[in-house]
Order: C-alpha cells, then structure tokens, then sequence
C-alpha cells in the first residue's frame, strides 16, 4: 500500500472510537470514524478505506446491514468485525458475508493490532 494506510472505524460508541483512532493514528494509520451505519456507507463512498472496523450493534442499521450495503458498494472492502456481544451466529454471518475477522470487546491492544496488520497484508 502507497501512503498512509486508510482505516475508517464505525461504531455508535464514541469512547470506542477515540480510543482506537488514538491507538492507529499512533501506528501511522490515516483515520476516519462514523458513528452510524449511513455514516459509514457515506464514508466507503467517499473515500475506499484499506481497513473498516465495524461494530456490529449500532440503533438504525446493525453491522450486519451494513456489511452487506458495503459488499455493494465495495466487494473486496477488508472489514473486521467488533461487538460486545459475540454469539455463533452474528460470527458466522460476518464471515459468510466476507468480513476477514471478528473481535470481541473488550479487546486487548495487542490482539486488535495483529489482526489489522494480518488484515491489511491480505
């Protein structure tokens, strides 16, 4: 990847995404959040970020919805999922739908970075 990498976080808890853009924006990664899931699908319009992390319980569209807008709009979009309350079937719809991983929250540091950078050299 040329440049700064492009992460675009999307999650309706704002602390979240403080946190994470703190934590990547320190790793060099370029960050762009949203709080909504029209936000995020406004986002992968606009500007086709190298990574989405998506929480998948958001009010107005959960982060299964979205993933399927976003598969529309962008097919090969590497997305890795995030929720507080993972269950078989919320993971295995993200993978069927073709989210590269799935992270629960709390996460660790060390845990959510790895999984970006195996993502990101897919």
């Amino acid at each position: 990847m040329e440049g700064k990498r492009k992460v675009l976080i999307v999650d309706d808890d704002r602390d979240i995404v403080s946190i994470v853009s703190t934590i990547l924006a320190g790793r060099g990664w370029d960050i762009s959040a949203a709080y909504s899931g029209s936000e995020a699908l406004e986002a992968v319009t606009a500007s086709k970020p190298d990574i989405i992390l998506l929480d998948i319980m958001m009010p107005e569209m959960n982060g299964i919805e979205v993933l399927k807008k976003i598969r529309k709009i962008d097919s090969d979009a590497r997305i890795i999922m995030i929720t507080a309350f993972g269950d078989v079937e919320s993971y295995l719809d993200s993978m069927e739908l073709g989210a590269y991983e799935y992270i629960n929250k709390p996460f660790e540091t060390d845990e959510l970075l790895e999984m970006i950078d195996r993502v990101a050299a897919v």
